[in-house]
């Protein structure tokens, strides 16, 4: 049974709220894990299933277990004033339909960002009793951390107008008793006081037997280093949902060295603006030897345990790396666009250089080194590191000065017609971009 003690103060104290706002087993099915389009079949009898929704850049986890609850984790973005497509209403409440599903018994916000949270005020909003589609939520978790942003307000807001909706704060040490072995620990926060968006995130670490999953939200280091101060052990996880979609705020060596997952999911957006995951971050996930998934390449992703072995299937194939939006091409140094010599247009075809930025290369040419992009406004540490393995700065041409008398006497040369540059003189534009 969920527990509903003090609901009629936790229900006061939302009320006051929005008037003041007005954290084993080995992979048994490793072919699984690459097969594309495989279906969403629900989860059989004994088995606990965790589906790592494709909501773009923004997070949403449902789980449901083999005493037959379901959990719905964040709802990536949405809400009244979201003007593109609302990942409730687009992804989440389909989902749930396909599912078959028409009860929640917790919705938990991990934390109040807009890429977490817009969904869910459209899962409450529009699976009420007398919806198309109703859907019974049991009770609502949230960190208790108050915000001000309209879309928190209108979250807890749409939750008020459910009567039949109960509300709860979770910190770190409390448990969710979701049956049949299944347990959900809260392993952060401790406390929300003085804390910012993030770092008051709910980690959650569900496990059933030797199976485990460490679900970070958007987690950064200074949650990471007061876990694993206060956790130990306890963060030793099969599965670990990468902290902030792979940001380089997240995922910290020592924390994940004391993750030690097996599989590592990362949900982020295709071509996303914040070019996550982060390269770094990335790379420190790698380390680990854990298998990678991300939801931008390989869609909904579902792991199904029966609590010894797991199966991993992905809703596409990871493509090859060279078709990948974040492939970098190795070239050669002949290969590369040289620049202090591009045109706009060819040094346009780099990643993250538009009409501006390129006018501002040309301006303050001439480069002795790439590194001294550095120094054209816009380009930052992370656009270096992304144009360093396809550009170069070549030595500006040298023309040997003539003699003045020389000059008086030479003759000018009659015109001639203008001829295409040797083919070897051409920059080629195609090998110094990337897909």
């Amino acid at each position: 049974m969920t527990r509903r003690g003090g609901y009629g103060r936790r229900r006061a104290l939302m009320c006051a709220a929005v008037l003041a706002l007005t954290c084993r087993g080995g992979i048994a099915q490793e072919q699984a894990a690459a097969t594309a389009a495989a279906p969403l079949s629900p989860a059989p009898s004994g088995t606990l299933a965790v589906y790592f929704l494709d909501v773009d850049q923004g997070d949403s986890t449902v789980i449901t277990t083999p005493a037959g609850k379901t959990i719905l984790i964040d709802g990536g973005r949405g809400g009244s004033g979201y003007k593109r497509k609302d990942k409730g209403r687009t992804v989440i409440i389909p989902f749930l339909k396909k599912k078959g599903i028409k009860k929640l018994d917790y919705v938990v916000m991990t934390h109040a960002d807009e890429d977490h949270i817009g969904g869910l005020v459209t899962v409450v909003t529009e699976t009420k009793p007398d919806s198309p589609w109703p859907i019974e939520i049991v009770e609502f978790i949230d960190p208790g951390q108050a915000h001000t942003t309209y879309l928190y307000k209108e979250l807890l807001a749409a939750v008020m107008s459910r009567p039949d909706i109960g509300y709860r704060n979770l910190l770190s040490g409390e448990k969710l008793d979701l049956g049949e072995g299944v347990t959900a620990e809260v392993l952060s926060p401790s406390t929300v006081e003085g804390k910012g968006s993030n770092a008051a995130s709910i980690v959650l670490k569900v496990t059933y037997g030797a199976v485990s999953f460490l679900l970070t939200g958007d987690a950064e280091k200074t949650a990471e280093r007061n876990m694993l101060e206060t956790c130990g052990d306890k963060l030793r996880s099969t599965v670990l949902k990468a902290g902030h979609h792979g940001s380089n705020a997240s995922s910290t060596e020592a924390f994940v060295k004391a993750v030690k997952p097996e599989v590592v999911l990362i949900s982020v957006g295709q071509k996303n603006k914040f070019h996550l995951p982060d390269e770094e971050a990335l790379g420190r996930l790698q380390a680990t030897g854990a298998k990678i998934y991300r939801t931008d390449y390989q869609g909904t992703i579902v792991i199904k345990t029966d609590g010894k072995e797991y199966g991993v299937t992905t809703e596409r194939e990871l493509p090859p790396p060279d078709k990948r939006w974040d492939f970098v091409p190795v070239l050669t140094e002949d290969q590369k666009l040289d620049i202090n010599s591009a045109s706009a247009a060819e040094l346009q075809t780099l990643p993250k250089i538009g009409k501006a930025l390129a006018q501002r290369i040309i301006d303050r040419r001439p480069y002795k080194s790439v590194d001294e992009l550095r120094r054209v406004p816009g380009i930052g540490v992370k656009i270096l590191e992304r144009l360093r393995p396809l550009v170069t700065a070549r030595p500006p041409a040298e023309t040997a000065p003539r003699k003045a008398a020389d000059a008086e006497v030479a003759p000018a040369a009659p015109p001639t017609a203008s001829r295409p540059p040797d083919e070897a003189a051409k920059v080629n534009v195609d090998a110094a971009s990337i897909e």
